[in-house]
């Protein structure tokens, strides 16, 4: 029987906030300012969202492991599901962000035309 862990995915919406704003204050030229330092002190804690984030996944597959390794393949079940999982949102992604996004924009950033190319 699979256990729901709730507080843990409030854990990792926190890892994921913490790594947003890691990559959305580092950049932008008004947080470098004496008034925002609070708030770049708190996004330069970003990078520990991701640590969080991959110490929380590996604690959830683990489980997933040890609870169905009675049963007959399990591990070719878990691959298969994972894989099932994330093949179609990752081929979804990559279609639009390199077949549709373009025709849709006009200006594109250069670092993307890049990397359609």
């Amino acid at each position: 029987m699979r256990t729901h862990y709730v507080q843990l995915d409030g854990m990792r919406g926190l890892a994921i906030l913490l790594l947003m704003i890691y990559h959305f204050c580092l950049p932008h030229p008004t947080f470098h300012t004496r008034d925002a330092a609070v708030v770049m002190q708190s996004a330069q804690a970003g990078w520990a969202g991701v640590d969080l984030f991959f110490v929380l996944s590996g604690f959830l597959i683990t489980s997933i492991l040890v609870e169905t390794r009675s049963g007959e393949n399990y591990f070719r079940n878990f691959l298969a599901r994972r894989f099932l999982r994330i093949w179609p949102l990752y081929c979804a992604s990559l279609l639009v962000f390199f077949v549709l996004l373009p025709l849709v924009a006009n200006n594109l950033p250069r670092e993307v035309e890049v990397m359609r190319d």
